[in-house]
């Protein structure tokens, strides 16, 4: 998954099936830390992880919803970004 994010209130979604296991969640963008997050939803819209880092997930098979953002909760980064986001 690839795309811009433009200032603090752009958000890109994507909904991936998956297979149960352990998933990988990580990205990268031109700085040299992601400088975005990466929030996981599952099918009900529940919160199960946002993270400005990789990170990984222990999942059952299903489809989940992931959000690609500047902001989660109060904290934003500022710059727009081009990104890339894998799940392994």
């Amino acid at each position: 998954m690839q795309g811009r994010i433009t200032d603090s209130n752009d958000q890109d979604s994507y909904v991936v099936d998956l297979q149960a296991g352990i998933r990988s969640f990580f990205g990268r963008s031109q700085f040299s830390n992601m400088a975005f997050y990466i929030a996981v939803y599952d099918v009900n819209k529940q919160l199960l992880a946002a993270h400005d880092a990789a990170f990984t997930l222990d999942l059952p098979a299903g489809s989940y919803t992931l959000v690609i953002s500047n902001c989660h909760q109060q904290t934003c980064y500022n710059d727009f970004k081009d990104y890339i986001v894998q799940v392994n």
